[in-house]
């Protein structure tokens, strides 16, 4: 038996490298670059945006697909652990020291972690821990004076009483006169 003949009429195949799809390669190589290095450097937004990049050309293409999650789920993690550093005066609630500790615990079991990420870990392990520490607050007052402490309640009128609590602030109430509130921050000395 014989193959039947090829007929003259079939098109002929596309070029496998046309100039579109080398410069799609090239643009995907330097993304992926681009996107590697960035997250050595603990980059994680600018990693997630060379990833998004390289998605725009293919959406199909294996490592951007991986590292915008992989990204992306480092740059939610970093900026988080950087807003509760920045802001340690909030740790004084309970309900947000836990969720910075249930984020400490996510942060430790990062597999790949760079100085940048142990920095923010270890910065956030010492905000949480002076914000659990105790500090001894000796309140005097002449006895006429009612004392409220926000967040914890009215202590009536003293001459003197120690509190064990951070995070507090004082209001004194005098009879017949103006309320004189008075703000300050308690922290530990560490």
């Amino acid at each position: 038996m014989s193959s039947p003949p090829l007929e003259p009429a079939a098109p002929t195949p596309a070029p496998l490298a046309t100039p579109d799809r080398l410069a799609e390669a090239q643009a995907l190589a330097r993304h992926r670059e681009s996107g590697r290095a960035l997250e050595e450097r603990e980059d994680w937004a600018g990693a997630l945006a060379e990833y998004e990049k390289a998605l725009a050309v293919d959406p199909h293409v294996a490592f951007g697909v991986e590292g915008k999650e992989r990204a992306g789920a480092r740059a939610a993690l970093a900026d988080r652990l950087a807003f509760h550093v920045a802001n340690p005066h909030r740790l004084s609630a309970e309900a947000v020291a836990r969720e910075a500790e249930s984020l400490l615990d996510r942060a430790r079991d990062v597999e790949t972690q760079g100085p940048r990420h142990r920095t923010q870990v270890a910065a956030l392990e010492k905000a949480l821990a002076e914000a659990r520490a105790s500090v001894a607050v000796v309140l005097e007052s002449d006895g006429l004076t009612e004392i409220v402490l926000s967040r914890v309640g009215r202590l009536g009128a003293l001459t003197r009483r120690t509190r064990r609590r951070r995070g507090i602030a004082f209001a004194g109430f005098i009879m017949f006169y103006s309320v004189l509130s008075v703000q300050c921050s308690v922290t530990p000395k560490l």
